[in-house]
């Protein structure tokens, strides 16, 4: 996205923000709650205002530019984004939510090797996992369980269920 398409959306964005204070503001003015239909227009407004915001920040590439900057003294952020577009850090318990597993069952596969090894961000102890090697974890995880034959049903040698054992008990 170059400068002047965001210059302009940057505009759009601060004309949407006023207009959306500007029907807050006239019925506070008026000593009134929001009618109904100012409601409707608050929300097609924020969600408008939404939709531009995320818009704007999705196409900014702040590593490029950040690249291009530090691209002299051979920063890491030189070599751009990783293929594929915008990459995501994820904290542990994103990476927990998404895989199921808990802390220490994804520190010991990582130890182990069976999983991505973690980023560190600020500190030693603050560290995060690309989310697309999470990705691709997972999606490994899935073909490995596709390519395994179906289990069989087992049958339980446990106690038999109430009809087999009438039918085998003749006493009752």
């Amino acid at each position: 996205m170059n400068t002047e398409n965001r210059v302009a959306l940057a505009a759009r964005q601060r004309a949407l923000s006023a207009a959306i204070e500007r029907v807050e503001a006239d019925a506070k003015r008026e000593g009134r709650g929001l009618s109904e239909e100012e409601i409707a227009q608050r929300e097609a407004l924020t969600a408008a205002l939404a939709t531009l915001t995320r818009d704007l920040n999705f196409n900014t590439d702040v590593a490029g530019s950040a690249a291009r900057a530090d691209a002299h003294r051979g920063h890491a952020l030189a070599r751009g984004p990783p293929p594929g577009g915008h990459e995501f850090i994820l904290r542990w318990r994103a990476v927990s939510l998404k895989t199921g597993l808990s802390r220490p069952t994804i520190w010991r596969a990582v130890r182990e090797g069976r999983f991505p090894k973690p980023v560190q961000l600020t500190s030693p102890s603050a560290v995060g996992w690309l989310a697309s090697e999470v990705d691709n974890w997972i999606t490994t995880r899935v073909a490995q369980r596709d390519q395994q034959e179906p289990r069989r049903a087992t049958h339980s040698r446990g106690r038999p269920r109430k009809a087999a054992a009438a039918s085998a008990n003749p006493q009752t």
